[in-house]
């Protein structure tokens, strides 16, 4: 009986470390925590690889994004650099700027 008592108590101690590794990988796996790379989808520029910008474009989407030349053609594959408007909210303003080149999918 008493190494039954030994295997019960290390059976205990392997679940329970299974259950907090599990709950860890969990939510790991609900955070994107910049790993999101250009041209992916994110909710915000914490999710985007280095820190990138994420853009809310037209469609209502938003998307990793760093700024580009358009005449390099620098941006990775599969985004392309677009030359896009930008309207920036400051207050009750709305600040606008044209042709604003961003690598976009």
């Amino acid at each position: 009986m008493h190494s039954n008592s030994r295997f019960s108590s290390v059976t205990s101690r392997i679940a329970i470390v299974g259950m907090v590794l599990g709950g860890i990988a969990l939510v790991a796996a609900c955070k994107k925590g910049e790993s999101v790379p250009v041209g992916g989808e994110c909710d915000s520029r914490d999710d985007c690889q280095k820190r990138n910008d994420c853009l809310k474009v037209a469609s209502g989407k938003s998307y990793c994004t760093q700024s580009c030349i358009p005449s390099a053609n620098d941006c990775p594959a599969p985004t392309k650099c677009q030359m896009i408007d930008l309207t920036v909210s400051q207050g009750s303003q709305k600040v606008g700027a044209a042709g604003i080149p961003r690598c976009l999918p």
